[in-house]
C-alpha cells in the first residue's frame, strides 16, 4: 500500500513536471515569435530614421555650402568697402593701444586692427602688451622686481599699485620711461611699433580669463586725466570685460576681431562720442551712426 502511494505521488510529480515543461516550451516559442516581430519593427524604424537623417544631412550640407559662399561674398565685400569706410577718418588722432591679455599678441585680427587704424590716418603712439596681474603671482619675478627697486619684503603689498600707476603714466608719456623697460627686460611686458608721441585716445584690449586689476586701475587714472578711452575685446573671448568697462564709464566694442568691430572703433573715435557697440547682450547697437565726413 505504501509502495503504491509513493508510486502515485511520483506519477503525479512527473505529470506536473511534464506540464510545466510543456508550458515553458510553448511560451518560449510564442515569445520568440513576438521578439522576432519586435526586432523587425525596430529594424524597420531604424532604417526609416537613418533615411531621414541621411536626407537631413544632405540638406544641411547644401545649406552649409551655400552659407560658406555667402560668407565669402560678405568678406569680399567688407574688404572692398573697408578703404571707403576708413577713409582717413582718424587723421590727427594719436592713439595708444594697451592689451591686458597677452594671448592676443600678434594674432591676425590684432595686426589687422593696428593696420586699419593706420589706414584711417591714426598715429599709433605705442602698442603695449602686459598681463592684467603684472605676472606678480610668479613669486620669483616678484622678488626680482623688488630687488631691482631695492624694496624690502614689508613693501610687497604696495608693488602692484606702484607699478600700475607708474606704467599708466609712462604709456601716455607723462613720465620718463623707467618701469616699462624694466618689465620688458624681465619678459613680463611686450612693446611693438609706435612713435612714442603723447596719445589723446587709448584703446584697451581686454577679455580673457587671466584675471587681475591692471586695466581697471589704469582706466581710472586716464579718465581722471581726461583721455578718450575705448575698451574692446574679440567676439569669442571666454570671459567678457564689457560689463566691467561699462561700469567704469567708457565706451566698448565687443567684436573688435571683425571688420564691423574695427569700423565701429574708427567711427567712434572720429566722432568722439560714447556708446557700447557689437553683438553681445551688453551692446546697444552694432555700429555707431556713420559720420558724413
Amino acid at each position: 500500500m505504501i509502495v503504491d502511494f509513493k508510486y502515485h505521488i511520483a506519477s503525479l510529480v512527473a505529470i506536473f513536471l511534464a506540464l510545466a515543461l510543456g508550458i515553458l516550451v510553448g511560451s518560449t516559442m510564442i515569445g520568440s515569435d513576438i521578439i522576432a516581430d519586435q526586432q523587425k519593427e525596430i529594424v524597420n524604424k531604424l532604417e526609416d530614421d537613418f533615411g531621414k537623417l541621411r536626407a537631413e544631412n544632405i540638406r544641411l550640407h547644401s545649406e552649409l555650402k551655400l552659407m560658406g559662399s555667402k560668407l565669402a561674398l560678405d568678406k569680399e565685400f567688407q574688404q572692398s568697402a573697408l578703404p571707403t569706410l576708413l577713409n582717413g577718418r582718424l587723421l590727427g588722432k594719436n592713439i595708444a593701444v594697451v592689451e591686458v591679455n597677452s594671448t592676443y599678441f600678434h594674432q591676425d585680427w590684432e595686426e589687422r586692427l593696428i593696420n586699419n587704424l593706420k589706414k584711417a590716418g591714426a598715429n599709433i603712439c605705442s602698442v603695449t602688451v602686459v598681463p592684467n596681474d603684472l605676472d606678480l603671482k610668479n613669486l620669483n619675478k616678484k622678488e626680482k622686481i623688488m630687488q631691482q627697486l631695492n624694496w624690502d619684503s614689508a613693501e610687497k603689498e604696495q608693488l602692484f599699485p606702484f607699478l600700475a600707476d607708474n606704467l599708466s603714466q609712462e604709456i601716455i608719456g607723462y613720465k620718463t620711461q623707467e618701469y616699462l623697460p624694466l618689465l620688458e627686460r624681465m619678459g613680463i611686458l611686450k612693446r611693438s611699433g609706435g612713435t612714442l608721441d603723447t596719445p589723446n585716445s587709448i584703446i584697451v584690449i581686454g577679455g580673457g580669463s587671466n584675471g587681475g586689476e591692471l586695466d581697471k586701475r589704469i582706466i581710472r587714472q586716464w579718465k581722471r586725466q581726461g583721455l578718450k578711452i575705448v575698451g574692446v575685446e574679440p567676439n569669442n573671448t571666454p570671459v567678457s570685460s564689457m560689463p566691467t568697462y561699462q561700469k567704469l564709464g567708457i565706451s566698448t566694442i565687443d567684436n573688435i576681431d571683425t571688420v564691423p568691430g574695427q569700423v565701429s572703433l574708427v567711427w567712434l573715435l572720429q566722432q568722439n562720442r560714447e556708446g557700447n557697440y557689437g553683438i553681445k547682450p551688453t551692446a546697444e547697437k552694432l555700429l555707431p551712426s556713420l559720420a558724413t565726413n
